[in-house]
């Protein structure tokens, strides 16, 4: 320090200049400083007044308006619930009402159509014939005409049943059979009926209700109520006369008809 004084005499001089610059210095920063944080407060107070002001005025207008407009919505809700609530109860009375007319109708009707019911059930069939009917067959124009050379030969003098009678017991040993056996083979079979291969298209056109009487018994009529086997007596030997004894019968023309031998 003594060689710097030495060797710069004004070393003195120069250092007190120098504080007195850094001092003046310092004083315009911390003035500086201070107006710049003085701003800075207003600032932030006049935005924070600001701010405080328009919150205030945001609160008072969503205190005033809103409310009205909640109410005013609330009202109008409650109106609308109100009118359709009345509209669903008509509504339900009038579904209500048209069920009940409907229901009355109804039962007016069912009770005229039991009044009238007697008259309907006069027209039915009868019972016999409609279970006749439920067992009608399928039978082959060459089996229908296998069946009427049959009814020729051994009923073409007979009343139209005793035609039916004997049609029926073929087609009653078809279905014991389970339909295993063809018709062609019950009608040729021997010592069962009269010899039908010398029988001609002429010969049974003569006859027309030998064919109407097949297709009667096709249709579920049988007189002989399941009869397999049939016979005449004025014709029959003293032997087959004998095994039949005490059979039960049915008795059409002059054929009996029973179930079994």
């Amino acid at each position: 320090m003594r060689n710097l004084k030495e060797g710069c005499p004004n070393f003195g001089r120069n250092v007190k200049r120098l504080r007195k610059v850094i001092f003046t210095n310092e004083v315009i920063y911390l003035t500086l400083l201070c107006v710049g944080l003085s701003t800075i407060g207003g600032i932030s107070s006049i935005k924070t007044g600001q701010q405080q002001s328009t919150e205030e005025t945001i609160a008072a207008k969503s205190e005033e308006t809103p409310t009205v407009s909640l109410v005013g919505n609330s009202e109008r809700f409650l109106r609308k619930a109100m009118e359709s609530s009345e509209e669903y109860e008509k509504s339900t009375t009038e579904e209500a009402s048209s069920i009940a007319e409907t229901t009355t109708v109804i039962e007016e009707t069912t009770v005229e159509i039991q009044e009238t019911e007697p008259e309907t059930t006069a027209e039915v069939l009868p019972e016999e014939d409609t279970e006749q009917n439920s067992q009608s067959t399928y039978i082959s124009d060459e089996d229908k005409k296998w069946m009427t050379k049959v009814v020729y030969v051994e009923a073409r003098g007979e009343c139209y049943e005793g035609q039916v009678a004997v049609a029926a017991v073929i087609l009653n040993r078809y279905h014991y059979n389970n339909e295993q056996v063809s018709i062609y083979d019950i009608v040729t079979a021997p010592y069962q009926f009269g010899d039908i291969y010398g029988i001609t298209d002429w010969d049974l056109d003569s006859y027309p209700d030998c064919a109407r009487a097949v297709e009667e018994a096709i249709s579920g009529v049988d007189p002989t109520d399941g009869c397999r086997y049939f016979y005449d007596p004025r014709y029959v030997s003293s032997y087959q006369a004998q095994i039949r004894e005490g059979l039960d019968y049915i008795q059409i023309g002059n054929h009996r008809f029973h179930w079994n031998l």
